[in-house]
C-alpha cells in the first residue's frame, strides 16, 4: 500500500499543482486582459494625441501663412509710407519755393508801389507847376 499511498499522494499533489497552475493561468489571463485594456486605452490616447498634433500643425501652418501675409502687408505699407514721405517732402519743398516766390513778388510789388507813388508825386508836382504857370 505504500505504493498506492505514494501514488495517491502524487496524484493529489499533481491535482493541487494543476489547480495552482489553473489559478495562475486565470491570474495571468486577468493580467493579460488588463494589459490589453491598458494597451487599447493607450492606443486610443495615442490616436487622440496624433489627431491633436495634426490639428496643431494645421493651426501652426495657418498662423505661419497669416504671419507671412501680415509681413507682406507691412512691407506694402512701409513702401507706401516711404512714397508718402517723399511726396510730403516734395510738397514741403514746393511750399518753401512758393513762400520764396511770394516774398519776391511782395518785394517787387512794394518796389512798383514805390515807383507808382514816385510817379504820382511827380505828376502831382507837374500838375501844380502847370496850374501855377496857367495862373502866372
Amino acid at each position: 500500500m505504500d505504493i498506492l499511498e505514494k501514488l495517491e499522494s502524487k496524484i493529489l499533489d499533481t491535482i493541487s499543482s494543476v489547480e495552482e497552475l489553473r489559478s495562475e493561468l486565470g491570474n495571468k489571463k486577468d493580467q493579460l486582459k488588463n494589459t490589453n485594456a491598458q494597451l487599447i486605452e493607450s492606443d486610443a490616447e495615442r490616436l487622440s494625441l496624433r489627431s491633436e498634433l495634426e490639428t496643431t500643425q494645421q493651426e501652426v501652418q495657418a498662423l505661419q501663412h497669416e504671419k507671412q501675409q501680415l509681413q507682406d502687408a507691412i512691407e506694402v505699407l512701409q513702401n507706401e509710407k516711404a512714397q508718402l514721405m517723399e511726396e510730403k517732402q516734395n510738397v514741403i519743398n514746393e511750399v518753401e519755393q512758393l513762400k520764396q516766390d511770394i516774398t519776391q513778388l511782395t518785394h517787387e510789388k512794394n518796389a512798383w508801389a514805390t515807383k507808382v507813388e514816385s510817379i504820382l508825386d511827380v505828376l502831382a508836382l507837374a500838375e501844380e507847376e502847370a496850374a501855377a504857370q496857367k495862373t502866372a
